[in-house]
């Protein structure tokens, strides 16, 4: 009887191997969603940051012609490590023979592994999230113990004609920011981001210099994009344009929007949206996208919704328990 062993080894990514992952990804993609969904540089911006570690936490799935035609990763890089992140791609052609299974296995004991990171007496929790269109996935993680814990939309505008014009409050200026107010601008959304379901507190300095390597790296990436709503010279606003995106074409991506809790419901969040959306328009681009959690603490898909946005999809997060213990994620907002 042909085993998986017999078929298929394992063993962890290298940069070489980033083109035919990419290409794997591209294909699951593309079966089950008909667009690609990244590109090498996107992908080379993930495995190249300093946080990340390839040889410990990859994992390829390579066939007996050395084609690789699965690859799995565990994020495990923000302290407290109270939270851990698996993901896996199976090549369409290799489905149901077992390597999905082979993944969850070996991201279930890789994060086992490192629970001894976390503060004592902590809920530990490895979690998933999986497109709406994956049903083999979705089965898969309920049949090895992971429960579906929320549900978060794609969302999307698509301008034909140009986007209202924002309404800004009195008081309140919006611009693009400059270089030197750029540590703030994460401020304010690392401290807006307080009250979304599931954040967990980590180092303020390590996040500010993660965010910074990430969205330098992007493909989309234009800092002229970034906007900040002012209150004299207190900024309260935050909203982080991307110019492009890899999974769809002639599309802008809202990376990050956030206000402080003391500008909410002021109209604010709106201001700093449509202005991003002005903007983009002006640049010949039609469509502008985002992810958001579909039971927002904040409001935020009801603030979407009235700007013009539709939901485009669903992704769902599934979460399995490691350790019981106080869970320092937020759950309410105060």
């Amino acid at each position: 009887m042909t085993t998986l062993s017999d078929t298929y080894t394992f063993r962890p990514m290298t940069l070489e191997d980033g083109q035919a992952v990419v290409d794997l990804i591209n294909a699951d993609s593309m079966f089950f969603d008909q667009h690609p969904e990244t590109n090498l540089e996107s992908c080379l911006a993930d495995w190249q940051a300093p946080v990340f570690d390839m040889k410990n936490c990859t994992l390829l799935a390579v066939d007996r012609d050395q084609n690789i035609v699965g690859y799995a990763e565990l994020w495990d890089i923000n302290q407290p490590y109270v939270k851990k992140y698996g993901w896996g791609v199976v090549h369409p052609g290799h489905a149901g023979r077992g390597i999905g299974t082979a993944f969850l296995s070996w991201i279930e004991t890789s994060a086992r592994a490192r629970i001894h990171l976390c503060p004592d007496g902590t809920r530990v929790a490895l979690q998933e999230g999986i497109h709406e269109s994956r049903k083999p996935g979705l089965k898969l993680l309920e049949d090895n113990g992971f429960s579906l814990l929320r549900r978060y939309y794609t969302m999307m505008i698509k301008m034909k004609e140009p986007p209202a014009a924002p309404v800004i409050p009195d008081g309140i200026t919006i611009r693009p920011i400059r270089e030197d107010e750029e540590t703030a601008f994460f401020r304010v959304i690392y401290d807006s981001f307080h009250d979304h379901w599931g954040f967990v507190e980590q180092p303020f300095d390590q996040y500010v210099e993660h965010q910074k390597y990430i969205v330098s790296h992007l493909q989309g990436y234009d800092f002229s994009l970034w906007y900040g709503a002012f209150e004299g010279n207190k900024l309260i606003g935050a909203c982080l344009g991307l110019k492009s995106v890899d999974e769809f074409p002639n599309t802008a991506w809202i990376e990050k929007l956030g206000t402080l809790r003391e500008a909410r419901g002021k109209g604010v969040g709106l201001a700093l949206l449509l202005t991003c959306f002005g903007e983009v328009y002006r640049r010949g681009i039609g469509n502008v996208g985002l992810g958001v959690d579909a039971s927002s603490l904040t409001g935020a898909t009801r603030l979407y919704e009235k700007a013009g946005m539709h939901v485009l999809r669903n992704i769902y997060l599934y979460d399995k328990e490691l350790r019981p213990g106080k869970d320092l994620a937020v759950q309410t907002v105060d």
